[in-house]
């Protein structure tokens, strides 16, 4: 999937019965799911994924936003100098984190301000890919 960002965003691992306890023996796999996310139609991405994930259980289903996508949000918030990656944030942004299968990107801010309402909007396109969560607002 990290080979076609621009048709899939995130991968998650489930266990219908309960996580596994104890040690992994040969039944780990059975038990377990494999959900993927696509932007493409889910059947035609799961018969594309199959061969990769061979015998597993396997979940596809539709998301909003590609992986390629939500990164360029996340390429959006990071300092101009810098690349997108952790330590690297906009003055005033403490917090991204990622939903791919919502397609939505959680920004925590210290204050939200004309300055930072127009980075976030710059980052985020229009799509309404962003949900801000501020610590304060100016007041006044």
């Amino acid at each position: 999937m990290a080979t076609h960002p621009d048709r899939f965003a995130g991968i998650s691992y489930t266990w219908p019965g309960g996580e596994p306890v104890g040690p992994i023996g040969p039944d780990f796999d059975v038990a377990q799911v494999v959900l993927v996310g696509t932007v493409l139609d889910p059947v035609a991405a799961e018969r594309e994924l199959r061969p990769v994930f061979g015998g597993r259980n396997l979940c596809v289903t539709r998301v909003p936003f590609s992986e390629a996508e939500l990164a360029g949000v996340r390429r959006g918030l990071a300092p101009a100098d810098q690349p997108a990656g952790r330590g690297s944030l906009q003055p005033g942004v403490y917090l991204i984190v990622t939903h791919e299968f919502a397609g939505r990107v959680l920004v925590g801010v210290v204050v939200v301000d004309g300055g930072m309402y127009r980075r976030l909007i710059d980052a985020d396109g229009g799509r309404g890919i962003i949900d801000v969560q501020a610590v304060a607002r100016p007041v006044g």
